[in-house]
């Protein structure tokens, strides 16, 4: 079966994340389709202001529904960002989470993905 996912942002990488714990991800041939600029990150997280601000407390927003800490961990992994108030970061920071999220996790399924 072939399936089109239009939109790698939040939703987008979520959709393919769940598609892959799917019995039957191996019949799959997924189609991913957004421009190169936002592939990953979505127009809301992309990198325009570091005073746009996640609406969530940063300890508490994940795209990993069993792990709510996975981006706050992330981040602090990380070597290219540090805020001095990191409760509530910058969207664009999300952003390059959700990137990296996309970057790894496709390497694992690169197979089946177009």
């Amino acid at each position: 079966m072939r399936v089109a996912i239009i939109g790698m942002g939040t939703a987008g990488v979520s959709v393919l994340r769940e598609l892959v714990k799917h019995p039957k991800f191996n019949q799959l041939d997924i189609d991913l389709y957004d421009d190169k600029v936002n592939m990953g990150q979505g127009v809301p997280f992309q990198n325009d202001s570091s005073e746009l601000l996640i609406n969530m407390p940063s300890k508490k927003m994940s795209l990993n529904l069993d792990d709510e800490t996975e981006f706050w961990k992330w981040y602090k992994q990380q070597t290219d960002f540090n805020f001095d108030e990191p409760a509530y970061l910058p969207r664009f920071v999300f952003g390059h989470y959700m990137k990296s999220y996309l970057s790894m996790f496709t390497k694992k399924i690169s197979k089946y993905i177009n």
